[in-house]
């Protein structure tokens, strides 16, 4: 199986990438997570990068040469060591990674969540609030009191909308 290897992308072009990427037959990955954003008062969720300006792509530098996945459009270049050869990324990462995305690379939400974690809120109108779960229903809703001086409230809200944070 060959290893993978991080691709620089041009600005805000990491899913042309993938997709060119995906086109030339290469695995390719753009781990991401859905985010809402407001613009000419609109509310739009759109995907965002979990490292902006990177996909990841599992190569095979004996079958494909380097230089067609650089000539690749929206592909910056491949990223290599001092001795300007393609550095691979450890496999325990990438097993970590595909672990926590579908298939499309979106992160999955967290399912070990238990009473009295941490979270963030990732998309919506009280994206990056923290808070506290309180309950943990089973169809994927939870109960969670904001920690914020502004607003003392308790909410329910959907397990794809938050992140888990350390304590």
């Amino acid at each position: 199986m060959p290893p993978w290897f991080a691709i620089a992308t041009k600005r805000n072009e990491e899913f042309r990438a993938l997709q060119e990427l995906t086109n030339q037959g290469i695995n390719a990955l753009v781990p991401h997570r859905m985010r809402t954003v407001k613009h000419a008062r609109k509310v739009l969720t759109k995907p965002r990068p979990l490292f902006p300006g990177y996909a990841l792509a599992q190569i095979d530098f004996q079958e494909t040469p380097m230089s067609s996945v650089n000539a690749t459009r929206g592909v910056k270049g491949v990223l290599c060591s001092a001795s300007n050869s393609p550095t691979a990324i450890r496999p325990h990462i990438i097993e970590a990674l595909l672990a926590a995305c579908d298939g499309s690379g979106l992160l999955t939400p967290p399912q070990n969540l238990l009473a009295g974690d941490r979270i963030q809120f990732s998309s919506g109108p009280l994206q990056d609030l923290l808070g506290t779960i309180e309950k943990v229903s089973t169809n994927d809703r939870i109960w969670v009191i904001l920690d914020t001086e502004s607003i003392a409230s308790r909410i329910m809200t959907d397990t794809e909308k938050i992140l888990k944070v350390e304590k």
